[in-house]
């Protein structure tokens, strides 16, 4: 069964168990390597899909000033099956709860699959910096 949670620190176990899987997507997603997961404790929201209670996506949108940014990423062995595509719409139904006005991202110019992806989810490239593009 597959069902998409909302994640407060009593949870983040599960969210370490995400990390861990992670491997080498952690080259492409590296939100935590710099962060301890209690970092959710500052963001917005933050959701993780779960195949039979086994967590296979992870998205948060987090407030920065007067930014507020999407983070997303799919467990590689679960990538190319729609996962990613059903994780933004929750989280662009989160914003929109939130009535958040515009959503950010920044995506390594080389992820060829994200990119399509925010593009499809109707974002829009607003600049390249460090051979990243930043989305809105």
């Amino acid at each position: 069964m597959k069902r998409i949670i909302e994640i407060k620190l009593n949870e983040i176990e599960l969210l370490k168990k995400f990390i861990s899987g992670l491997n080498e997507a952690a080259k492409t997603f590296r939100y935590f390597n710099t962060r301890e997961p209690s970092v959710i404790s500052n963001h917005l929201v933050t959701l993780l899909m779960l195949i039979n209670e086994q967590p296979i996506a992870y998205g948060h949108l987090e407030k920065e000033g007067r930014n507020t940014w999407l983070g997303i990423c799919v467990l590689p062995k679960k990538s190319k099956q729609g996962i990613g595509e059903e994780m933004m719409k929750a989280l662009i139904g989160k914003a929109k709860h939130l009535g958040l006005q515009s959503i950010e991202l920044t995506v390594d110019m080389d992820n060829e699959a994200a990119i399509h992806l925010y593009k499809k989810m109707g974002f829009r490239l607003l600049q390249e910096f460090n051979g990243c593009h930043k989305f809105q």
